[in-house]
Parts: C-alpha cells; structure tokens; sequence
C-alpha cells in the first residue's frame, strides 16, 4: 500500500538509450537524464509537463513510460493518474522514468530485446505500444522478454508424447502471425490488467495449438491449466498490491500429450480477442460486418462459428468508435473546443429537461467565410436517417462552389425529423447567412416547408423535380380511375419535365395545355403541387437553374461513410474530411488553366457548338437578333441577357449569346457570371481548416466527476436521447450469412433434396 506522503525520486531519461547487460543490468547512454521529485496525491496531467519542462522539451507528442523495482527491464505504460499511483507502489524511493516521442522506438542496446515503436493516444502521450508487426497494437508490459525462469525449456518428450506446435500448414496464416510477439509467457512478466493476461494466455495457446482450462479466475488470483489429462502445462498469476498490474508467478511450459490427445484439440476463438484482432487489422473495417465475417474465418485459420465473429465485430466497432451512449456525454466538450480552435465557428447543441440530447447545429468558421466570398444564394437542404441505436437525423445545407463542386456550409444532428427540430435547425442556419437571401431546394419534406416558411418565407422554397416526378409516378399507379399504360405514363412525366424547364411563360402555358389534353386529372395534379415551387418560368427567384437536388445526393455520399459512426467520431470525421476537400480544392484552382472551372467551361463549349448555323442580324455592337427553328431571339451583350431567358437563368452564355458573342468577336468569358470566375473560386477557398487539439478529451471518470484532477469542471453531461424501438419484436438473431451451410429442403414424397411435396415432380405411387 502506498505510505502516507509518500515520495518518490524519479530519473528521467531523453534521448539516449538503454543498455542491458547479460546480467540483466540496466544502464541510460546519452541523452539527458534529470531528477524529478514525485510526491503521492500528483496527477498524471501535472507530472508529464512538469518531467517535459526539467528536460526542456515540448510535451506535445511525448510518452512516458517506466521501469519497476522487481523488473528493469521491463517496460510499463505510463498513461493516466493509476498508472502514476502503480509506478509509486512498485517501486521504493527510486524509479527510471523514460521519455520519447509518440511515433518513434524505445532504444535498447541488447539484441534480445526488440525495438518497440510507440504511438500516442488520445490524451497526447501513450496509450499502447506496438510489437512490431504491421499494424498491431498491445500494451507495453506485454512485449517478449529474455527467458529468465528456471522452468525446464520447451522441447520434445521423448516415447508417445508430443510437443503442441503450430501446424505447417496454418504458421503463415494471419491469426499466428498476429501472435508470434505477443502470446509470449514467462514467469515475472507483468502485465497491464487481468484482461490483458488473460488475453495473452489464450493467444498463446492458439500460436502452440493446445486447448487449455481455466481453473482460477478472480481479481487477486488466476490459473490456467492444459486441459489434457496428465499434462503438466499450467500458468498462474496474481495483482500487484491495489494496482490492475498483474504477474506471472508460476508457468510451466511442459507438454506431455498423446497422438490421440493432439488429434482431439479443437482450437477456438473468443468473441473478446477476435475482436481485438479486427481492430489491430490495417483494414479494419467493422461496419460491414456480415460482409467479412466469412473471410476472417479463413484468415484466423481456426474454428470460430458465426455468431461469435458477429459479436466480434461489434465490439470491435466499440472499440474504434466507442460505445454511442458515450459520445453524447462529449458533445458540450467538442462544441467547446471547436468554437476555440476554428474562428468564427458556430456549435451549439440543447437538451431535454432530463439532460437527454435533442439537438445539434455545426457550422466551421472557415465554411462561413467561404460562402460569403464567393457562393451563390443557392442551398440544398435534406435530412438522412443516421444509423446506431438511437436513430438520430442528420440535417445538411450545401451550397456551391465556381464550379458548380459541393460546399458544404452546415449540419445539424436531431434526435427526429419533425417540425420543431427543422425551425431550430432553420434559425440557425439564417443566422449565419446574415443578411443574404438565398433560395432553398429541397425535396419537399413537410416539416422542412412548414420551418422553412415561418424562417425565410414561402416565395423562395424550390423543390426537386425528381422528388416531384416520383409522386407523379405514385399518383399514377394508385389510381386506378386514370386507366393510364405505360407509354402514356412515360409521356406524362416527359411533359411534366417540359413544364419544369419551360423558361417563358407562354411556353410554360403551351406545355400544361398538353398535360391537360393527356388528362384532365394530371392537369388538377399538376397545378395542385403549387408550380411555382418548380416551374422555371414562374419561381420568383434565382436558382441558377438547378432543377434537381443533385448536390444533396453530392452530401449524402460525402459523409456515407460517417453515418454509421456515434456522434461524436462523425464530428470528427466529418471535420477532417471537410478539411481534406478545402485542400483538395485550393490545389486544384491553382491548376486551372482557363479563367473558369472544367464543369463550367463544358457548358460554354456545349453552348458554341450549338450556336454553329444559327443566323443572326445586328442592330448595334451591343444587340443583335438571332434565328433558330423560325423564331426569333433578342440578345443583349451589354445586359447579359437573351429573350430566351436561359442566359439570364444560369448566368453562362446561352446559345443564342454564344451566336452573338462571336459575330462581336469578344471574349466570350467576359460574358459569364463573376461567380464562376476563377478568382471566385479561389476566395471560396481561401480560408484552411485550422486542426482542432482532442488529445486532451475528457475520459468517462473525469465527465462523471470521478476524476478528482478532471479539467472539465461543471461541465453539463448530456446522456442519449430516448431509444427509439423499431415497430414489431426487436431481432432476436444475428443475419444469417450468405455464405454459411444451410439445411437443405427435402420432399416428403420422394425424400429428394431440392424441392417440396407441392412442387414434386414424382408419379405418387399407388
């Protein structure tokens, strides 16, 4: 137990390295080493600045690590406020402290020992140590050491019996090669929970192929025993004082099995270390979990039924990603923290009566700049279904780009999709917007319209035309008074297509009149839907003519891969990802090799070649008339106009321009919208993502208050929002695999495979 006032002088060591003699000596080369003094009651936040600032070193990127009394070669993860109290409790007055940077090696002279990349947690310092295998992790106190027991070595028997070794034809597989550096037991090895020992002792017996017991499983006391009859093989381990530090005391590595006993062992894998090797995989990828569960059965080469990689995955989707209930209690944290980092960002987040999440709105400095340097008064509204327990709605605004690319402005997380949660999601977004009009296009969502009113009016609501054409299509088919084939089907949403484009009022008059003729009902249909929402000619706004909510499509595969994450990992993945794009973008403007960009510069080209054979007639430098199909359009260069409206509508040069641009022989890009430009589009992306420090995110302990030394103080802890059940009895099973054997059907008659009494095929016999 750890004394009253207790008091421990540390030597900390950097940038040199250790030196082990054959005698297990342990000696510090180079380097700086200095004298710390550790009194009991510091916390692990004021320890490593303080150990840093002796050095002179910046303790950013840095982890720590230390030696205990009973073994100093071993090396010891030093993590968090109880790994400081473990280091006081085993070591007496004395103890080496070692320092390195996050993503470099603990150097040791002694080739026995092997070099042990590290890399940094969550908090900035360690949190586990690579063994040295691609990308696996284990914690440090698990790496092999030089055998040092007096247990007789690990070799053949002689008569009948037979060492467990690996079998040749799996020792190349994936599940061993993850284990070859880790299983590895000893007596005096430390380990850093019972969790981790128990882990090890399992790893170990797949890597010798050998089914093993477990006799004693408490938290003081653990034994395992080879379930062989008569077999010596048996570890046992015990924690160290009130540390989870556990100990090998015991370990007898003898085997003594019979052919028969060896043909009899039927490895497993538990659903626990399945789990962490999904995750130390370099292609983890535990969403897509009834995807792979039948390849990871052929990677780890041993007997794993179904059900319990199933369960793997899911606790490897927790450990990547963290349980969901979790990451609400961060939400005040990480809006805290982004609106600190990101100037000018908006993150705001309320809550039920009983702390449950209701809602959150997240708009990034940088985006908000970029939408008032450069971004039309355009917005693509949605909401997505998010996945995980809790069902929560992801609510988005996009604008665009020069380029007609996705900018992402704003997103919302709501725990439903209703009216309430769209205003407060609205409000927000208008107030961002200061000042500027947009217009909004969006798929007609009643709760969206109904917010959408009360925030910014009715006049500038723009609907899809794809949305529309689909309940045209519904309207159709369940009306069976219509009597309506599939050809005049097709022509009547062709029409309604032409009445959507129709950008002058007589042709939009024209078209109807045809819809109309077609079906009197279509036309009542037609004009019930409130055309002035879709119809080109008849919207009061600007919409640059999107028609579609393409680039809400654009949205929904930007974040595809986000959805499935707990709120949290989507704030983060999304930042990162939105960060990438503003890169991206700035790279590519740089490349432009004409005054727009190449989706803009497509129209243009599209446009002139269009406008070859056209006839045209000049009334002045300015003006000019021109012909196509018997009709005759009126163009005004200097007003960027064309009777057609199309120029007026997309801001590009219609063809009817194009005619006229040429036969004025001007520059035809001094003829398109400033908000295509090439100086647009790099003041869009002018402003960078700054990063966003997380290593300091609070634990679980110091959000509930445990944490006598949390830095989050009164901080409000948000819990999730009411589970909302699907209807019917929730799924009882897993999803059957496409791959896994099934039952055949047999007949009752014939007794045949393949078929059914009702389906056979058999003369029934007299």
């Amino acid at each position: 137990m750890t004394g009253v006032g207790k008091r421990l002088y540390c030597f900390c060591h950097w940038g040199g390295k250790r030196k082990i003699d054959t005698a297990r000596n342990v000696t510090y080369e180079g380097g700086i080493t200095v004298a710390v003094l550790l009194t009991e009651g510091t916390s692990y936040n004021a320890f490593v600045p303080l150990v840093c600032e002796h050095l002179g070193i910046d303790p950013k990127g840095k982890v720590l690590y230390y030696s205990a009394k009973l073994d100093k070669t071993q090396y010891i993860c030093l993590k968090n406020d109880s790994q400081l109290k473990a280091m006081l409790e085993l070591n007496d007055e004395i103890a080496d402290v070692y320092v390195a940077h996050a993503d470099g090696v603990l150097r040791c002279s002694n080739p026995a020992l092997q070099q042990i990349p590290v890399e940094s947690g969550a908090n900035g310092y360690v949190d586990h140590a690579n063994d040295g295998s691609s990308g696996s992790s284990s914690n440090i106190a698990m790496q092999p050491i030089p055998n040092r027991s007096n247990e007789e070595p690990n070799t053949n028997l002689c008569g009948n019996d037979i060492m467990a070794s690996i079998p040749k034809h799996i020792e190349n597989s994936p599940l061993v090669a993850a284990m070859h550096k880790k299983a590895i037991l000893e007596k005096g090895q430390l380990f850093d929970s019972p969790e981790e020992f128990q882990s090890a002792v399992e790893k170990y017996s797949l890597e010798n192929n050998f089914e093993y017991r477990v006799k004693d499983n408490s938290y003081e006391y653990m034994s395992a025993r080879c379930k062989v009859d008569g077999c010596p093989w048996k570890v046992t381990a015990v924690c160290e004082g009130n540390t989870r530090l556990v100990m090998v005391k015991r370990f007898i590595n003898i085997h003594k099995h019979s052919v028969q006993d060896q043909m009899g062992c039927k490895l497993g894998l538990s659903s626990n270390l399945a789990s962490g090797l999904i995750v130390e995989k370099p292609s983890a990828d535990p969403s897509s979990l009834s995807k792979r569960i039948h390849k990871d059965q052929s990677d780890f080469d041993v007997e794993v039924n179904y059900q319990k990689l199933w369960r793997a995955r899911k606790k490897a989707k927790e450990a990547i990603n963290g349980k969901p209930e979790d990451s609400y209690k961060l939400i005040p944290w990480m809006c805290k923290r982004l609106i600190e980092s990101i100037p000018g960002t908006v993150a705001k987040w309320t809550c039920s009566d009983e702390n449950k999440f209701r809602q959150l709105f997240v708009a990034y400095g940088c985006s908000i700049t970029g939408f008032h340097n450069g971004c039309r008064e355009l917005l693509f509204v949605d909401a997505y279904h998010l996945s995980g327990p809790y069902k929560d709605t992801l609510l988005s605004a996009s604008a665009l780009d020069a380029d007609d690319g996705l900018y992402p402005l704003a997103y919302g997380v709501v725990n439903t999709d209703n009216d309430e949660n769209w205003l407060w999601f609205l409000e927000h977004l208008k107030s961002i917007l200061m000042d500027r009009h947009v217009v909004l296009v969006s798929d007609r969502n009643p709760s969206f319209l109904s917010a959408a009113n009360k925030v910014f009016g009715s006049d500038y609501n723009a609907h899809c035309l794809n949305h529309l054409k689909e309940s045209l299509d519904y309207f159709i088919s369940s009306n069976p008074v219509l009597k309506m084939g599939t050809d005049k089907k097709k022509i009547a949403l062709k029409l309604l297509n032409d009445i959507a484009y129709a950008r002058t009022a007589d042709k939009y008059e024209a078209t109807l009149g045809k819809m109309r003729l077609l079906k009197e009902e279509l036309y009542d249909w037609v004009v019930s839907t409130g055309p002035e929402h879709w119809a080109n000619s008849l919207f009061p706004g600007r919409r640059w003519d999107k028609i579609f909510t393409s680039q809400v499509e654009s949205f929904n595969r930007f974040v595809q891969e986000e959805r499935d994450l707990p709120v949290i990992g989507f704030i983060t993945s999304h930042r990162l990802k939105l960060s990438e794009l503003l890169l991206r973008k700035q790279s590519e403007v740089a490349k432009w090799e004409t005054p727009v960009g190449g989706k803009i510069e497509m129209k243009i080209k599209e446009n002139q070649n269009l406008a070859v054979g056209l006839n045209h007639h000049t009334i002045s430098p300015t003006n000019m008339e021109v012909y196509e199909n018997g009709e005759t359009f009126a163009v005004a260069l200097d007003m960027k106009s064309c009777s057609c409206r199309e120029w007026e509508m997309t801001g590009i040069p219609c063809r009817h321009a194009c005619c006229a641009v040429t036969a004025a022989n001007t520059n035809i890009y001094d003829y398109v919208e400033k908000c295509y430009m090439k100086e647009t589009q790099e003041q869009i992306y002018a402003s960078n993502m700054p990063s966003v420090p997380i290593h300091d995110m609070p634990t679980l302990s110091e959000l509930h208050g445990n944490d006598p030394n949390s830095l989050v103080g009164s901080m409000s802890i948000l819990h999730p929002p009411p589970d909302k059940r699907p209807p019917g009895r929730p799924r009882k099973k897993e999803i059957d695999s496409q791959l896994q054997d099934k039952r055949k059907l047999h007949c009752s008659r014939c007794h045949k495979a393949g078929h059914n009494r009702s389906t056979c095929k058999e003369q029934p016999s007299c």
